[in-house]
């Protein structure tokens, strides 16, 4: 619908200008449409977290287990079981609520400061306050909090891989387009959760919180039934089936003993006393210990598992089935060799956007050292990419090859405090280059970033030894 429309038709129809909202419009929209925030799941609350421990076939055998022990006397054995049934309870309960915990801190996170303008002037604003009819900046790096008709653009490029799975960004523009067949293919919008690559643009917001088609996913996933995990699935298999061996051998020794002449209390005591030895009381602890283990080498490596079972789920899977690469892969462009005009060939070492790994130079050659100092500090100058440092981890947002040289500058240990940026030329896919002028110790310089063929045509002179030749 909006795609179809130009923008400003669009801004009329949602009765706002370039000039942004009023403050007294902003109230009464904030009041029909509510805060700009994604549908969340109900917080479990610690007494039902306790309770769901208890919701397994496993555990129902437990407690039949030791009602049994108690008939017969077997004070140890109800101890035992009683310690195993703890133990599960305990492990199960600390890792679903720190799990919840994690989720709730993460979603705190995710609230974005954005540039709006409202009453004519631009201020920086919380995510969740945005309304429809906001007229909204974007620049490199920012999270677009909305779904967003763009009114303007300048060689904006956007990573909407969250939707569509793609691993490249869009180019993105503000023309008036045909009717979309799928969110994808409208290039003239932009939506929730995805991310500015590069360039800067104006939009006008028309979707928020859960009307956003990043809100329609959310709440779908929040309201799905749960379907019991592989592991429950087989466990519950397992309790049916040893429940009814037993059942059947209980009724045949019954038969045997009275036949034999037994008393009916030493046909009792005898019956309970097999069924409590042949309950599996290990197993539940076994499981929740196996599971737990699994679930902090996942946490080391930043995923949160909300429920143990979903562990073995996912160890499960034997088949998954994609079309996009950039899927199954990270997607993480990484600098791996630099190569010096004397034909030097240096490796860098490290994975992904991982800030681990180093440049191999050898410390005899202070050229080389030199050389790979300037690179690494003009890529990480003459860069979109935003980089952020929290919780002693490193974060990113912006274009691949971009990240790919702030992690290089990083690794080779740059130091900018006695730089300061003079004038910038962003990227534009036609002039196909990016450039960055800079002051250091009183001296002004100038980078730029681009293809091979138009960086060279701005350079006279190569350093090669250390030296400047032609």
């Amino acid at each position: 619908m909006w795609a179809e429309q130009d923008a400003n038709e669009v801004l009329y129809a949602l009765n706002t200008t370039e000039d942004g909202l009023t403050n007294e419009e902003v109230k009464k929209r904030q009041e029909e449409y509510g805060k700009n925030i994604l549908p969340k799941a109900k917080r479990t609350s610690v007494l039902k977290l306790i309770f769901n421990q208890f919701k397994s076939a496993i555990m129902l055998i437990l407690f039949i287990a030791i009602g049994l022990s108690l008939a017969i006397g077997e004070y140890s054995n109800v101890i035992f079981i009683g310690a195993v049934i703890i133990i599960n309870v305990v492990l199960g309960f600390i890792q679903e609520f720190t799990a919840q915990r994690s989720s709730e801190k993460l979603q705190e996170q995710l609230n974005i400061k954005i540039e709006v303008i409202r009453n004519k002037e631009i201020i920086l604003l919380n995510s969740e306050d945005l309304v429809v009819g906001d007229i909204v900046l974007l620049e490199s790096g920012n999270k677009i909090p909305a779904d967003i008709r763009l009114i303007e653009t300048t060689n904006f490029k956007v990573d909407e891989s969250i939707l569509s799975g793609e691993s490249e960004g869009r180019e993105k523009n503000c023309e008036k387009g045909k009717a979309c067949s799928n969110i994808i293919d409208c290039t003239n919008m932009v939506y929730a959760g995805t991310a500015v690559l590069s360039g800067r643009a104006k939009g006008v917001v028309v979707e928020t919180g859960i009307n956003t088609e990043f809100g329609k996913i959310s709440n779908k996933v929040i309201n799905m039934k749960e379907a019991p995990s592989p592991l429950v699935i087989r466990i519950n298999k397992f309790v049916k089936q040893i429940s009814l061996f037993f059942a059947v051998l209980v009724l045949f020794l019954s038969i045997v003993l009275y036949v034999k002449g037994y008393h009916i209390t030493d046909i009792m005591f005898s019956v309970i006393a097999l069924t409590v030895s042949a309950i599996p009381e290990g197993l539940s602890t076994a499981v929740t210990i196996s599971l737990s283990l699994s679930s902090n080498r996942m946490a080391k490596k930043n995923v949160i598992v909300k429920n143990l079972n979903s562990v073995e789920s996912l160890g499960s899977c034997t088949v998954i089935a994609s079309d996009k690469t950039g899927t199954l892969t990270v997607n993480e462009q990484t600098a791996k060799m630099i190569v010096l005009p004397d034909n030097s060939k240096l490796r860098v070492t490290g994975e992904g956007y991982s800030v681990v790994g180093s440049v191999e130079v050898s410390r005899k050659n202070v050229n080389q050292q030199n050389q790979v100092d300037l690179i690494a500090t003009l890529g990480f100058l003459n860069n979109e990419a935003q980089v952020k440092y929290q919780q002693e981890q490193y974060s990113f947002i912006g274009d691949s090859i971009d990240i790919a040289f702030k992690v290089l500058g990083i690794k080779n240990g740059v130091q900018t405090d006695d730089i300061k940026v003079a004038s910038k030329i962003p990227y534009e896919s036609e002039n196909r280059y990016s450039a960055l002028e800079y002051l250091q110790n009183d001296k002004r310089f100038v980078t730029i970033k681009g293809s091979p063929e138009t960086v060279i045509e701005h350079c006279r002179f190569m350093q090669k030894d250390g030296e400047k030749s032609q």
